[in-house]
């Protein structure tokens, strides 16, 4: 009669460990089933095949016979695993992050920040958005994560959320405004003013009207322009001012194309909030990815 494989593997694992309960242990068996599959090759080979001894086993001169055999079977059942495991491995996808327009100027860094020279992901793929779409899309399994002003949104179950940063809104107007050399403004002195907005369904301009209201300003001028992108336009134009968020006009900012000015109000804090499926759902690799984006998120 042929031997089992697996009463070979066990063989050559309580030889190599001298112990029939390391061995157990070390196969995830119980110790009645590894002395099991040792007394059925035992009685294949009409002979005892070790000696039991109070610091563990001992190899008979048969038992010495057998156990390159067994070996060889254990080694070479080892490499097949690898080997299926490596045929039936899926690929590691492209991360899908989604990120709210105002956040658009970090897109580059947040991406880049995930390609660690250890990670299986092959590239990441950035999804600009509205806060409310992006956050659909990660609950309709379109998106890994999102990234999006936090503007009290209902996040529905069972997405996980957390605050991974902030941000601040600032006034923004061309560096030729009367006001650009004042560095700071309140909201009750630019009744005058021609406010331009993105699409009603931006985050950042909900905030900034909820900041108006909260100081007793309602813009006499408004504007209404689809995208902070237009806004961004508009504003290199000298066509009105805009309430965004710092970090969307930063570069420009550094640049001397546009001008920052602080508002003299409370809340001009934003929370930037990370929406992802439960915890529970995700890879070890995709864990691993946004762990590193509230870093680079911060520039730090």
């Amino acid at each position: 009669m042929r031997p089992s494989p697996e009463h070979l593997i066990t063989f050559s694992v309580v030889a190599q460990l001298g112990s029939v309960t390391d061995a157990a242990r070390h196969l995830n068996l119980s110790q009645s089933s590894v002395s099991a599959q040792l007394k059925l090759l035992q009685q294949q080979t009409g002979q005892a095949l070790y000696d039991r001894h109070s610091h563990g086993v001992t190899l008979t001169a048969a038992g010495l016979e057998l156990l390159p055999h067994a070996q060889a079977v254990a080694t070479h059942a080892a490499r097949a695993a690898e080997t299926v495991a490596r045929l039936g491995s899926v690929p590691a996808r492209s991360v899908r992050l989604g990120l709210s327009h105002a956040l658009a100027g970090a897109a580059a860094r947040l991406a880049s920040s995930g390609l660690h020279p250890d990670s299986p992901q092959r590239a990441v793929r950035v999804i600009s958005g509205l806060s409310a779409n992006l956050t659909e899309q990660v609950r309709a399994g379109q998106l890994d994560a999102a990234i999006v002003v936090d503007t009290g949104l209902s996040v529905p179950p069972p997405l996980d959320t957390r605050v991974i940063g902030e941000d601040s809104l600032i006034l923004c107007v061309h560096p030729s405004h009367p006001l650009a050399p004042l560095g700071y403004v309140a909201p009750h002195s630019l009744d005058r003013e021609t406010f331009l907005w993105p699409s009603p369904g931006s985050g950042v301009r909900r905030h900034a009207q909820r900041l108006l209201a909260l100081a007793g300003m309602v813009p006499r001028h408004e504007l209404e322009l689809g995208s902070l992108y237009a806004v961004h336009e508009a504003l290199l134009d000298a066509q009105g001012v805009a309430i965004l968020t710092r970090g969307f006009v930063r570069r420009a900012v550094q640049e001397g194309t546009l001008t920052a000015l602080g508002l003299e109000t409370p809340q001009v804090s934003v929370p930037l909030l990370l929406i992802t499926p439960p915890a529970g759902t995700l890879s070890p690799e995709h864990h691993a990815f946004l762990s590193r984006l509230p870093a680079a998120l911060t520039g730090r």
